[in-house]
């Protein structure tokens, strides 16, 4: 049974505390029942080449480092290191230099007693690990393992088909995309963020790119600072919770709240299918407004012109200026203006 609506809204307000903390862990838990063996090193010079990592069952964390170079680590952690190496020479962990591609690439395990869930119950982990200049363009795959990416600049695009993706520092354009777990962002700047999940709750930092996509089909989405020139936040069964908005924004949930607070207006389309909608901003805000819900609130003295009563504000508020639309077909909108 999914949780109440006040219960996941707390439970996504931790996920920036937990993001925070996931910066300064290791790449993998310390679990004093198992060992470490590092399996593969190999390093590469770079002269423009791009970065690929397409692997099967694995974690994978990339980070910068000082040069030129591309060095990638793949670490077992097991209870039992004799049985995780037959595992893992199955998987075929291969990297090499090919054109303008760096890649270290790995095979599926097909083996009968594979099939269930050994990266849950099997005792043992395979991670990798890449150190790569800042400066690089980046592809990051994992059919079932998270993947953590931080401090890159380049066009970046990570993809779990079953696992969580962390992105810290990243600029320019990026596309975060999961089947089944979480996305957490703790800084990205530049042209374009695309940020997507099947089912699982999307965290955001500091966003300031141009174009931003958040979607999400079963899950929440909350956000501490974001702006952008096309702000565009969806889930399908979930809140968005956004503490500061700069630009235009589209926000829209079929099952869920939605709360905002207002820094800088552009054109604003708030939707909700069964939720309510609480937007915050300055008392000095000048907006086309076109509010309907089954019961509205306008708190503050305002100068307003136009039709006010229990379901409708329609009209020009301090002079009129960028519209604020917003629609709920079963919840009450608040429009909460405060002083500077």
């Amino acid at each position: 049974m999914r949780p109440s609506r006040h219960a996941r809204s707390l439970a996504a307000a931790g996920l920036l505390t937990v993001l925070a903390l996931s910066a300064c862990a290791p790449a993998f838990a310390q679990d004093h029942e198992r060992e470490r063996e590092l399996m593969l090193t190999e390093s590469f010079d770079l002269n423009g080449e791009t970065l690929l990592i397409d692997v099967a069952d694995a974690d994978v964390v990339v980070r910068n480092g000082s040069g030129d170079q591309i060095t990638f680590e793949v670490w077992l952690s097991a209870r039992n290191l004799p049985e995780a190496r037959q595992r893992y020479e199955r998987m075929n962990f291969r990297a090499e230099k090919n054109g303008g591609t760096v890649s270290l690439r790995s095979d599926e395990d097909h083996n009968t007693w594979a099939n269930w869930d050994w990266r849950r119950w099997g005792g043992f982990d395979v991670i990798v690990e890449a150190t790569v200049p800042e400066d690089i363009d980046a592809r990051l795959i994992s059919a079932d393992g998270d993947i953590s990416v931080q401090s890159l600049t380049g066009n970046i695009v990570v993809i779990s088909e079953d696992g969580d993706i962390t992105a810290e520092r990243l600029a320019g354009d990026v596309h975060l995309e999961t089947e089944d777990g979480d996305v957490g962002i703790r800084a990205v700047s530049g042209s374009r963020l695309i940020a997507r999940s099947e089912d699982g709750d999307i965290s955001v930092g500091e966003l300031n790119s141009a174009s931003i996509e958040i979607h999400t089909t079963d899950g929440d989405i909350l956000g501490k600072r974001v702006a952008g020139d096309a702000i565009d936040v969806r889930t399908d069964d979930g809140d968005i919770i956004v503490d500061s908005v700069t630009g235009a924004m589209a926000a829209q949930t079929h099952d869920g709240d939605i709360h905002i607070s207002i820094e800088q207006l552009g054109d604003t389309s708030l939707r909700t299918g069964d939720g309510d909608i609480t937007i915050r901003a300055s008392e000095s805000l000048a907006a086309d407004l076109d509010l309907r819900g089954h019961g509205l609130s306008l708190r503050s003295e305002i100068r307003f012109d136009g039709q006010l009563d229990r379901r409708t504000i329609q009209g020009e508020l301090n002079g009129g200026g960028p519209t604020l639309e917003a629609r709920t077909g079963e919840g009450t909108i608040v429009l909460r203006l405060t002083g500077n």
